[in-house]
């Protein structure tokens, strides 16, 4: 089941009933512990007591962050929407499934993310077959981009977005 993270102070009277259904449940009782646990982790929901002072405005700086249409930086330019990228003004022409890896490697930067969730959020596998494919579009994508520093293996945990 998807990982949930309550923050209320309530936690408990909730969390309970969603464990029986199965959930994984991650408690927060105070703003300090919600920051934390969003900071180090993913969750697929996010249950908010919006008199947690400060949860909330993290919780939306970090939704601006994954609906961005467009990425900037010195090194590369990447418009969402369009499907444009480019490098020194120069366009890269990137498949549809290109885009989207980098798309999420973009919107997870700073994060390592794993084979098998690449492979789940990118490629939409349920369950991850032993396979190099997301190693070799990742050997294509950083082919393209012609910069091998902006996509980061951490070897035996998968790779992340540094640019």
């Amino acid at each position: 089941m998807p990982p949930i993270l309550i923050a209320s102070a309530d936690a408990a009277l909730i969390c309970d009933r969603l464990i029986v259904d199965g959930y994984r449940v991650f408690a927060a009782r105070n703003a300090e512990e919600a920051l934390k646990a969003l900071r180090s982790a993913r969750f697929d929901c996010v249950i908010l007591d919006f008199s947690v002072p400060g949860l909330v405005e993290e919780f939306l700086t970090r939704a601006e962050l994954r609906s961005a249409t467009v990425y900037s930086s010195p090194d590369l330019y990447v418009n969402f929407r369009t499907a444009e990228v480019k490098r020194d003004e120069q366009r890269i022409a990137l498949t549809a499934l290109e885009m989207h890896l980098l798309q999420y490697l973009i919107e997870h930067r700073g994060e390592v993310i794993s084979r098998e969730e690449l492979l789940d959020k990118v490629w939409g596998y349920g369950t991850s077959p032993v396979t190099r494919t997301v190693d070799v579009r990742i050997a294509s994508l950083r082919r393209k981009l012609g910069n091998s520093e902006l996509i980061v293996t951490v070897h035996g945990f998968g790779y992340k977005f540094a640019g």
